[in-house]
């Protein structure tokens, strides 16, 4: 979607719905935490993708998948799905 979409759909959600920025570049602060906690700080910010966790902080598929496995078993984060695909919230 364009920025102008993203817009139009927020103004027309109102508040507290916000326009999230991408972010292709990976922040020295995610390289130096530990996966759990990056995704954990990421998914308390605003729900996201696998995709976008991959993304983020720079990992393997299957490690990342293994630390969001472990992070919904102990109750830290959940899976939700919206418009055909999932996302993972703070809990």
């Amino acid at each position: 979607m364009t920025e102008a979409e993203l817009r139009a759909i927020r103004n027309a959600l109102g508040s507290p719905a916000e326009v999230i920025a991408e972010c292709a570049a990976v922040s020295k602060p995610f390289l130096e935490k530990n996966l759990l906690d990056a995704v954990v700080e990421l998914v308390a910010r605003h729900p996201v993708t696998l995709e976008e966790i991959s993304t983020r902080v720079n990992g393997e598929s299957r490690n990342i998948e293994a630390a969001l496995q472990a992070l919904i078993e102990n109750g830290a984060i959940e899976m939700r799905r919206h418009q055909g695909k999932n996302f993972f919230v703070a809990s």
